[in-house]
């Protein structure tokens, strides 16, 4: 929040150099101002709720360029005025207030904004409602929360903001996917992952890191990554099942609504430009014990220990690389072996060593310090009729794995003009292009692999260096095949064998390239047919699409070949993902009797999803080495690839009615048709209701002063988790061999009665604020059943497979959320607002089977 402060920054403001969206409050009680009143020229203060005067605050008589802002005491002096015309005061982070000017002086004190009750959040499907009346829990997350810890990605910016939801990075930096986990888990075997709707519409996030290591060794990303925090204005959580009951059967997980930046709010042209460059290290790794070196124990030296390591203490005799017997240790990822002493031992790097524990924290030598550099540029204009904002992001990431580097590009436009008086164009693109030099490795092999493990002994920093040869192949042990035996190991690396060729040859030597673009889009167009009606149609895309190249270095010479086949491979995957969305939307909203209200809403939307991958990749090794080429493969060029195809449509409607302010009561229905299931059975309905009272404007004036707002709300809704494309159906897999043709089944049968899984949730929650808005908290309690969950259910083999889907699991949540705010101190120089959030979470599976 910016507050004054006579300073260069305040200069600065003056001339333009800060910008945004302003809000403010007149005060008729300000007694204290100077004002002088001239015939045509309006004159005044302009203070913040303090008692501070604010400078460079905006004052314009509206609907003209005619304007000023406010000096170094607040003051401002507007001429060429006339009587009745209205005057615009504003200033960033306060509410703005328009005041008819009839030759007096003006004495305004602005109001932050964060004391207003007038809240809006968007809803489903874009709706914009106010916070106050709605019967359900909504989690809002500003822009300036998002930003100011300079994450690379919008979600884990989000760590502790909202209760209720848990928020997962993978290890990675900026390549790493994202999961957010609302209310506990709502399925089994399905998506745990909520629905992504930015500006309206749905886009592609999906799952990532949910395969064993063996399937997908990299770090993987999702979707969520590639929103660029910079664009967004704000993001709305809809957790409950009331409140995204509009979504069906993509809403069993919750919803995040993102709403981007726009020009709106802005006066004339602005420029915003932030910089941010962060370190990370690495946290939270095994502790290595540096009392006993590598060896075995003295039972196991008893039972299975040489003579020499019986007479010497768990020392161990070995061979040097001239064949000399020496003193040596065991070769092993045990380290349960002689205490340290420090006497000189022989170490397979073919030196003599102290037997000292490495004196430093061996974690530090196979990863380093990574930098996370990101440099946002944004141009923003608003005028009468239209408002337009573009922005450039680069982002640059230095992993903290070796050789692992990513930059990121984002482009973003998005803005809105008045076509006529009553037609409204909006619309939004935005564009990103990605860089990754090598996705992280997962660290399985480093902490659930003994052959990956090493002790307090092991010089990590020289498996390093020496992983790779002088000539680019694999290092070996002595006595192995290789054109360089004197960088060879002298013996094993005390049992850490995965350490090389499973970790460190993959992170430094296999290389993989990948250039990620995707594009998102989207036109809204509104028609105000009256003061109570409006019609609203949109359109959107969301393309993405990946090319990954794979090259893994040759790990040993091929002259050492025996029977015809070679390291190294070569691979390239190309894969693309299409989203083609529209809505349209009848929108009703009168009051009758000044106490009255109705709010109608009657609309459809469509979604075209479809999704191409194709793979091609060497086999047999590379007959060239490090010929990163199809034309290299030493057998017949391996090649695959896959579609998929979806359709979703929907009717849907929403009713609500509201009391005199403080009492309101809302319905919402959905008809849902999905393409994947089988026809006849993948037709949905999911109803919602959900009601509030504002007990604080029911009392008015019996309240006391310092209670500025209640309100109790109760909700219940059904919503879905509809299976994975073609998960239920079953299809036959097409292949052949020298110049047949053959078609297979699978063995895990799909069944064409399964259903979406199906949530029923009842949530109650209190809401309430205090002195001026400063200090409040919100209490909710939820309780859902998830009902027909998605299981595999063993068959009979003579079915034609060993498995079948059937809707036959059931699981619960029930939990409690709490979150508490308040701003501490505030006053001319600066303001410190606090926030806790705390909830509890109960998961019960209450059937798997057709038993409980």
């Amino acid at each position: 929040m910016l507050k004054r402060l006579k300073s260069v920054s305040m200069m600065l403001l003056l001339m333009g150099a800060s910008t945004g969206a302003a809000f403010a409050v007149t005060n008729h009680g300000v007694t204290d101002a100077k004002i002088t009143q001239q015939s045509g020229v309006c004159k005044g203060v302009v203070k913040d709720a303090t008692g501070e005067t604010i400078i460079g605050a905006s004052v314009v008589v509206k609907g003209t360029t005619n304007r000023t802002i406010t000096g170094i005491d607040g003051d401002f002096s507007l001429s060429n005025v006339k009587e009745g015309d209205i005057i615009v005061i504003s200033f960033v982070g306060y509410q703005t207030q328009e005041v008819k000017w009839n030759g007096q002086s003006l004495n305004v004190t602005l109001l932050d904004d964060t004391q207003t009750l007038d809240e809006v959040v968007v809803t489903a499907m874009g709706i914009k409602k106010d916070a106050k009346k709605l019967g359900y829990a909504v989690s809002s997350v500003g822009s300036d929360e998002l930003v100011r810890t300079g994450a690379s990605n919008f979600a884990s910016a989000m760590y502790g903001k909202a209760s209720g939801v848990r928020i997962q990075a993978a290890p990675g930096s900026g390549t790493s996917s994202v999961s957010i986990s609302v209310r506990g888990l709502s399925s089994i075997t399905g998506t745990t992952q909520p629905l992504i709707i930015m500006d309206g519409v749905p886009i592609h996030n999906g799952d990532a890191n949910n395969k064993d290591y063996w399937s997908s060794q990299r770090v993987e990303s999702n979707g969520l990554v590639d929103i660029n925090p910079e664009d967004i204005e704000n993001i709305s959580i809809l957790k409950g099942a009331a409140a995204s009951a509009l979504y069906g059967s993509e809403a069993a997980n919750g919803v995040v609504m993102i709403t981007t930046k726009s020009g709106k709010g802005s006066k004339g042209v602005n420029v915003d430009f932030s910089a941010n460059v962060s370190m990370e290290k690495i946290a939270y790794m095994p502790k290595i014990q540096k009392e006993y070196g590598p060896g075995y124990d003295n039972a196991l030296v008893a039972s299975n220990g040489t003579d020499y390591e019986k007479q010497n203490g768990g020392f161990y005799q070995r061979q040097d690389m001239n064949g000399n017997m020496v003193h040596s240790v065991r070769n092993t990822y045990y380290t349960w072996g002689p205490k340290y002493d420090g006497q000189d031992v022989y170490y397979f790097d073919n030196t003599y060593r102290p037997y000292s524990p490495i004196d430093h924290n061996q974690w530090n030598d196979i990863f380093r310090t990574g930098w996370n550099q990101t440099y946002n540029l944004a141009v923003s204009s608003a005028g009468e009729k239209n408002n337009v904002r573009f922005s450039y992001t680069y982002n640059d990431i230095q992993s903290t794995q070796l050789n692992s580097n990513n930059n990121k590009h984002n482009f973003a436009l998005n803005g809105s003009t008045n076509v006529t008086k009553t037609i409204k164009l909006d619309y939004s693109a935005s564009y990103m292009r990605q860089h990754i030099q090598n996705r992280a490795y997962r660290i399985n092999q480093l902490v659930c692999n003994y052959g990956g493990m090493f002790g307090g002994f092991t010089d990590l920093a020289y498996l390093r260096d020496h992983t790779v040869t002088s000539m680019g192949y694999m290092n070996v042990t002595n006595g192995s095949e290789t054109l360089t035996p004197d960088e060879a190991f002298a013996f094993g690396c005390l049992g850490s064998y995965n350490l090389i060729d499973r970790y460190l040859w993959n992170v430094l030597k296999k290389d993989q390239i990948e250039n990620n673009n995707r594009f998102i889009g989207s036109v809204t167009l509104s028609w105000n047919i009256t003061d109570w009606l409006t019609l609203r149609g949109r359109i959107s895309t969301d393309v993405t699409s990946n090319e990954i190249e794979n090259q893994d270095h040759t790990e040993k010479p091929n002259s050492f070949s025996s029977n015809g086949t070679y390291t190294g491979a070569y691979g390239l995957r190309n894969n693309k993902y299409e989203i083609y969305y529209g809505d349209i939307m009848l929108m009703f909203d009168k009051t009758f009797a000044e106490k009255h209200n109705i709010t109608a809403n009657i609309g459809w939307s469509g979604r075209q999803e479809s999704y191409y991958e194709s793979n091609v990749s060497t086999d047999g090794g590379l007959s060239q080495e490090n010929w990163f080429h199809l034309n290299a493969s030493t057998l017949k060029a391996k090649s695959e690839m896959s579609k998929q195809n979806m359709q979703k449509t929907a009717m849907f409607t929403t009713v609500s009615y509201g009391y005199d302010s403080w009492g309101y009561l809302e319905g919402t229905a959905r008809q849902e048709k999905i393409s994947t299931l089988a026809k006849g059975n993948n037709s949905f309905f999911y109803p919602s209701i959900n009601g509030s009272v504002i007990y604080t404007e029911l009392l008015k004036d019996k309240k006391p002063s310092w209670y500025d707002y209640g309100k109790v709300r109760v909700s219940y809704g059904i919503v879905g988790n509809a299976p994975a494309i073609y998960y239920a159906t079953q299809g036959y897999e097409q292949g052949n061999f020298s110049g047949y043709v053959y078609n297979t089944i699978d063995t895990a049968l799909g069944n064409n009665d399964i259903k979406p899984e199906k949530k029923y949730e009842f949530e109650v929650g209190w809401e309430n604020k205090f002195f001026g808005n400063r200090l409040g908290f919100e209490l909710s309690y939820y309780y859902n059943d998830v009902k027909d969950q998605i299981l595999k259910t063993t068959t009979a083999a003579s079915q034609g497979g060993k498995t079948m889907l059937m809707n036959v699991g059931e699981l619960t949540n029930s939990g409690l959320e709490i979150s508490a705010y308040g701003t501490i101190i505030q006053n001319r120089d600066w303001r410190w607002d606090l926030r806790g959030n705390v909830a509890f979470n109960k998961n019960k599976i209450k059937k798997i089977g057709r038993w409980s």
